[in-house]
């Protein structure tokens, strides 16, 4: 009956504390990446000095590459073998490399702690943790993935503002401040490694004293009905790439490829406009900290609206409203107009990486999640590794109206593409998809 009772009522106990380890898999992950744009302005400044903020620029955009193309392999691994293993070896791995990020004092040192081991370990922990939670919830999973996605928005809320005090602290050093984050990680991911696992449920073996089949023909609604069929003939245990060949997962991965090219233009680059714009620093970094506090906002609230409304339907409508807000940034000439725009950006941003993970998790069964995911995140990879490069390049020579269209064009084609995924489900205009 452990089956059914989960449909009925899907916040049990036991699912909050995964959703809570999820929020906080999310806080040390995406989280530290999302404010890569006080470290942008803070190396500037300071270690990479002499560095051009094109060079600089690499380094965020290596970690979020490693991020998003590492959860294809680790999102493959698993569906075929479990994450228990690679949170725990993940975890370790995020600590070290915030430890070693606060001994580096060259470009290619920063790259290899804060860029590559960083982002590897972020992907060791990022998929398995959003794919188990996952797999805890169907009707309500927007809902559940709004609230653990939100945890990155937190951190992209409270560490800037710490680590800017930090660093202007008298005596602290920039070593001192790293480990100090460091240090903040290690109980959150430890909270992590207890927390997150696969419901009992959901390997071959269902804890169930019934049978898969007797368990489908007892009023079980048909779409979990052929997710349970298909997992007994499979075993679970083989990742599936046979939904890689669906042309809606493809649009999807399509659409999201597009819209990566800009998405992060804003987060990484708000910071050194409001600068150039002749605000002063603290206001430059408490920016940061304002798009990630509506971020929050817009992943639980979207994610909650998906559940109504659709979550293709939710994640189009917020990428072209994006897209229309990004289009206006060089307007901002004041300190209302940027606190504006980085509430509207910061909660639409938030949506969008919310409802990326929650169309990952309507497209695909449970047992194909890590595929999906990892196949959706390994398409971003590619355009957020090349886009953020480009924005630095286009500010730096061309200046920030360059970087807007840029940024907001790539959200609205984006968005043309993720409304044909959505036609492609269902031809309705008015249809909850």
């Amino acid at each position: 009956m452990l089956f059914n009772s989960r449909v009925e009522s899907e916040f049990t106990p036991q699912a909050c504390l995964v959703v809570l380890g999820g929020f906080f898999a999310l806080f040390a992950t995406v989280g530290i990446n999302s404010m890569f744009g006080v470290f942008e302005a803070y190396y500037k400044k300071n270690q990479l000095s002499d560095e051009s903020q094109f060079t600089i620029s690499w380094l965020g955009a290596i970690s979020v590459t490693c991020v998003y193309s590492g959860t294809f392999v680790v999102g493959s691994l698993v569906d075929k073998f479990g994450g228990k293993i690679m949170i725990y070896i993940g975890s370790v791995g995020i600590v070290s490399a915030l430890m070693l990020t606060s001994l580096c004092t060259k470009l290619y040192q920063f790259i290899l702690a804060q860029g590559v081991l960083l982002g590897v370990s972020m992907a060791m922990v990022f998929c398995p943790s959003t794919v188990y939670v996952s797999q805890w919830f169907k009707k309500k999973s927007g809902t559940a993935m709004g609230i653990v996605l939100s945890g990155a928005a937190v951190a992209g809320t409270t560490l800037p503002i710490a680590i800017e005090r930090l660093l202007t602290y008298p005596n602290l050093k920039f070593e001192w401040t790293m480990r100090i984050v460091g240090f903040i990680m290690l109980p959150l991911l430890a909270i992590t490694c207890v927390f997150v696992r696969p419901p009992p449920n959901i390997n071959a073996n269902l804890v169930d004293e019934r049978s898969p089949e007797t368990i489908v023909s007892q009023q079980t609604p048909k779409p979990l009905a052929e997710e349970l069929e298909h997992a007994s003939m499979t075993n679970k245990r083989e990742a599936d790439f046979s939904i890689l060949r669906k042309p809606v997962v493809r649009l999807t991965c399509l659409s999201l490829f597009i819209v990566y090219f800009g998405m992060l233009s804003p987060l990484f680059y708000i910071s050194s406009y409001a600068i150039s714009k002749g605000f002063s620093s603290s206001l430059a970094f408490y920016s940061v900290s304002i798009i990630n506090a509506f971020s929050f906002v817009g992943r639980i609230t979207m994610g909650i609206v998906s559940d109504h409304y659709g979550t293709f339907n939710s994640i189009t409508f917020s990428t072209f409203v994006a897209g229309i807000v990004v289009l206006c940034w060089t307007t901002v000439n004041s300190v209302a107009g940027l606190v504006i725009f980085s509430i509207a950006y910061g909660f639409l941003e938030g949506s969008i990486f919310a409802l990326q993970t929650a169309c990952a998790t309507q497209l695909s069964p449970p047992h194909a999640r890590g595929v999906t995911l990892g196949a959706i995140m390994a398409s971003i990879s590619l355009s957020s590794l090349a886009g953020t490069p480009i924005s630095g390049q286009l500010a730096g020579k061309y200046g920030y109206l360059s970087l807007s269209i840029y940024s907001g064009v790539s959200f609205l084609l984006g968005g043309v593409f993720l409304a044909a995924a959505r036609m492609a489900q269902d031809r309705k205009l008015l249809a909850v998809v």
